[in-house]
């Protein structure tokens, strides 16, 4: 009863439908959608976040480390402008969605609350309806609707994932051209040469020579992933190339006349001064090793630089060498004195 009135459940119920129809559903699907938009967009910035650099920096930089002695600054110059433009783009787009991100989960976080508001006030609206074949048809219709909404919102998301994936893909390709473009200076720079080069070469061959009296080249060339590559061998006077070179003696005598040349083409300039190395006689015949001393002393006086080896009493005799050229000689005895820095090895 109502202030004499009987109370009309039919109108009621009507009143009651007309309302579940006209705020809830509309309402709910709405936030709905947007929730989904939200989620959506939040899984595709933090993707995007968690995204590294396509490029390995470190390693480009060392290569253009290794290799800048044979090439111009301006090569330099033009990668290291590239690498910084894409660190400066990832940068930006970084902060940009760093802020993005934290907008949406406060924006998300508003609406999840909203919605759980409005599903509150929908339980209490439908617990006021008794027919259950009209909740069930609403509930089903609704739970339709609402799949038909996501998969279009699923359709639209798809479209502008394919709209960025097309501008990513137009801007890799232009960052390719540069990139051959370089890697054609450096095919060009490999095949002309240049004097830097062409220097090291000479005066390698000519240690090797007297060293070893045999011919000694370097070979630079570029694998198929446009890396450089050094390569080192031994030809006979003919200029065919042999085999001498895979066996450990040569191969080490290779590398050997490698750091003399560098050392030796800038030792007039701001570079190191010494250079060492370990058992070089091991690598040396018997009838090439009296040669090999009397080189190394030429080269120190050349050159003005310090030359260091290391090297065991059964690989050459005391008596060839000079004792003003020996600084330290180890014997170590059962009891570990006269070890190197004390430790028995």
């Amino acid at each position: 009863m109502n202030g004499g009135l009987p109370f009309n459940f039919y109108l009621n119920e009507k009143q009651i439908s007309k309302e579940l129809i006209k705020e809830i559903e509309n309402k709910s699907i709405s936030l709905q959608n947007k929730a989904y938009n939200l989620r959506s967009d939040i899984e595709l910035i933090e993707n995007s976040l968690a995204t590294r650099e396509f490029l390995d920096f470190d390693y480009i930089k060392e290569l253009f480390d290794e290799v800048e002695i044979y090439f111009s600054d301006q090569l330099e110059k033009s990668y290291e402008e590239l690498i910084n433009f894409n660190k400066s783009l990832l940068e930006d787009r970084r902060v940009h969605l760093s802020k993005l991100l934290t907008d949406k989960k406060a924006e998300l976080k508003i609406v999840d609350e909203m919605l759980k508001d409005l599903g509150k006030k929908r339980s209490d609206i439908l617990s006021v309806l008794q027919d259950n074949d009209v909740i069930n048809k609403y509930k089903h219709l609704r739970s339709n609707l609402i799949e038909k909404e996501k998969s279009i919102q699923s359709l639209k998301t798809q479209k502008e994932i394919i709209l960025h994936t097309r501008t990513d893909i137009k801007e890799l390709n232009e960052k390719k051209k540069e990139l051959e473009k370089i890697n054609e200076t450096i095919d060009s720079n490999i095949e002309s040469g240049n004097k830097v080069l062409n220097d090291i070469r000479f005066l390698f061959k000519s240690y090797f020579e007297k060293i070893t009296s045999k011919n000694g080249i370097i070979d630079i060339s570029t694998n198929t992933t446009s890396n450089v590559e050094f390569n080192a061998g031994i030809i006979t006077d003919s200029g065919a190339l042999t085999h001498e070179d895979e066996g450990f003696s040569y191969r080490k005598m290779l590398c050997m006349c490698f750091d003399l040349a560098i050392l030796s083409y800038y030792s007039n300039k701001s570079f190191f001064k010494f250079l060492y190395h370990d058992g070089p006689f091991e690598a040396l015949h018997e009838n090439r090793k009296d040669s090999y001393l009397e080189f190394i002393e030429d080269y120190c006086n050349e050159n003005d630089v310090q030359y260091i080896i290391s090297l065991i009493d059964s690989d050459v005799s005391k008596d060839k060498l000079n004792n003003r050229d020996i600084v330290c000689e180890l014997e170590q005895n059962e009891g570990g004195s006269g070890a190197l820095f004390g430790f028995k090895y």
